[in-house]
């Protein structure tokens, strides 16, 4: 199972829809800020999309706050993190994540790439292919690949917005 993980798009996602149209993706996870970009999105790439509400989406009764995803046998919590405080860190977003059964989390928010892996959590921000934060400057989103044996690749993909 091919997953493309993207978050804080904010209205910009004309180039990264052709994007991930090209990439042979069976969903795409939005994570939050814009999240009705999330239709747009799926509507050029051609796959399903699954989105939940950010900080600054209103409140919408067609997407939550976060969303549980069954992704190839790993329960998955899709969250935007502003209401699990992650600009100061993961904690409260892992305890949320333990205490839903996930084994996967993925947040955005912050608008930079994050990977954490324990032994009992994988932890993923695709960082934001319109708007980063990151100290190179360097607008990104993620492909994650599932493989039916359980095996996990991540791939870090970067992108010109404009």
């Amino acid at each position: 199972m091919r997953v493309g993980l993207i978050a804080d798009t904010h209205g910009i996602y004309d180039k990264l829809s052709l994007k991930l149209k090209d990439l042979d993706l069976d969903l795409i996870l939005h994570a939050g800020d814009y999240a009705k970009d999330a239709e747009e999105i799926s509507l050029i790439s051609g796959v399903k999309t699954v989105a939940v509400r950010g900080n600054n989406d209103p409140l919408n009764p067609n997407y939550n706050d976060e969303e549980i995803i069954n992704l190839n046998g790993y329960e998955t919590l899709l969250v935007h993190g502003h209401l699990n405080r992650v600009h100061r860190g993961t904690s409260d977003l892992k305890a949320r994540a333990i205490k839903l059964g996930a084994k996967i989390v993925i947040f955005g928010h912050t608008h930079k790439f994050l990977l954490e892996r324990d032994e009992n959590l994988l932890v993923i921000n695709p960082g934001s292919p319109s708007f980063t934060r990151s100290f190179d400057r360097i607008n990104t989103f993620v492909v994650l690949e599932i493989k039916d044996d359980g095996e996990i690749f991540i791939e870090k993909m970067e992108i010109d917005p404009f």
